[in-house]
């Protein structure tokens, strides 16, 4: 039995004529005739009589009102109850992000839940791709430069990034035939050091951060946004600032969320947040 069909009774027990009831729901007459004939045959019983020019119910008819009235009351109570949770600024709101980004957020995050202290934020640091799509989480700040057309998205900040060695390797860099190169997911091709010298990797990591502190520990040298290294003393520019290979960064939701009050509230924080943090990112 379909459920739905339910509600084609419902008008036509309210409005008694056919008519009546198509213009009630924003059909034409012919579906709710057919979507009631399709109840009587799933439940091989006559729902409804015609007497003269309106309709009326039979008595299985009276009997499937009455219980299609208690089910539309049930689901009007869900959705008020529902509806009344979205607009709320309580629950959780999980959240994926790389560990850069969480670590350059962490004090407008604390400071969002002291203003907020009824929103449970799960943070998931990760550099794999979580399924928003799935509802794998609510919320995602990536590096991207192709953000799903089926999602809400809000382009951040263009990253600038540039080449850096640890103190020491910089300093003998200009003596130095071959570079040993620590490379990230966010790394298209190996870098051009000039000079005609050569470089091969030696290292692979999905993560910017263990890039950076295996340089630091003087393992080579590595590409890395600009906004994570320049106030490392640890670490020493080597090349100019580029914005490629390194992917933009988005805030990506999924459309069904956008009703919630939480999650509206949070992604315009965010998004306040990044126009202040835009200058130091963006910056060479």
């Amino acid at each position: 039995m379909d459920w739905n069909g339910l509600q084609f009774l419902l008008a036509l027990a309210q409005y008694k004529t056919l008519p009546r009831a198509a213009e009630a729901l924003g059909v034409n007459r012919t579906t709710v005739s057919r979507r009631i004939e399709q109840m009587e045959a799933a439940l091989e019983v006559r729902l409804v009589d015609k007497t003269g020019r309106e309709l009326a119910l039979t008595t299985a008819g009276q009997e499937a009102v009455a219980a299609a009235e208690l089910i539309e009351g049930e689901v009007q109570s869900l959705q008020r109850s529902v509806l009344g949770r979205d607009q709320q600024l309580s629950g959780e709101i999980r959240v994926t992000l790389t560990q850069g980004i969480g670590c350059l957020l962490a004090p407008y995050l604390a400071r969002f839940q002291t203003e907020y202290p009824d929103i449970l934020l799960d943070l998931h640091v990760t550099n794999a791709s979580e399924d928003l799509q799935l509802l794998e989480s609510d919320i995602a700040l990536r590096f991207t430069t192709h953000p799903s057309e089926q999602l809400i998205g809000r382009l951040l900040a263009r990253p600038k990034m540039a080449i850096y060695a640890g103190q020491e390797l910089a300093r003998r860099l200009p003596e130095v035939e071959e570079v040993e190169f620590v490379s990230t997911y966010v790394t298209a091709e190996m870098p051009d050091l000039g000079a005609g010298k050569k470089i091969h990797r030696v290292i692979y990591t999905n993560s910017i951060d263990v890039a950076k502190e295996l340089v630091a520990a003087g393992r080579g040298v590595t590409q890395i946004p600009c906004y994570m290294a320049e106030d490392d003393p640890r670490l020493v520019r080597i090349s100019a600032t580029q914005s490629d290979p390194l992917p933009e960064i988005w805030l990506l939701y999924h459309p069904r969320l956008r009703t919630q009050l939480r999650i509206r509230r949070f992604t315009e924080y965010l998004v306040a947040c990044f126009e202040e943090l835009k200058p130091a990112i963006e910056a060479g």
